[in-house]
């Protein structure tokens, strides 16, 4: 499960940093405002060129949803 936590976290501080870099780009300020993080969320969602990025974050976190959900069941019962 760390290999899996690790890919995740890895892919979501790069898509956190891209954001921050794209706002920073776009409107010149280097902390963006609640209105800026929803509109760059918006065109991460929709863009064309963002889709293999976002269908591997989707996929991570599912993932991982997954292994943290089955976690009780793979360990051994104790009495």
């Amino acid at each position: 499960m760390t290999p899996l936590f690790i890919a995740w976290a890895g892919m979501m501080f790069r898509t956190l940093f891209a954001h921050r870099k794209r706002i920073a780009q776009r409107t010149g300020r280097p902390i963006p405002g609640v209105g800026d993080s929803l509109r760059e969320w918006r065109h991460w969602w929709r863009s064309d060129d963002l889709k293999f990025e976002r269908r591997l974050l989707i996929f991570l976190t599912i993932t991982l949803f997954i292994a943290v959900l089955s976690l009780p069941f793979a360990l051994p019962q104790t009495s």
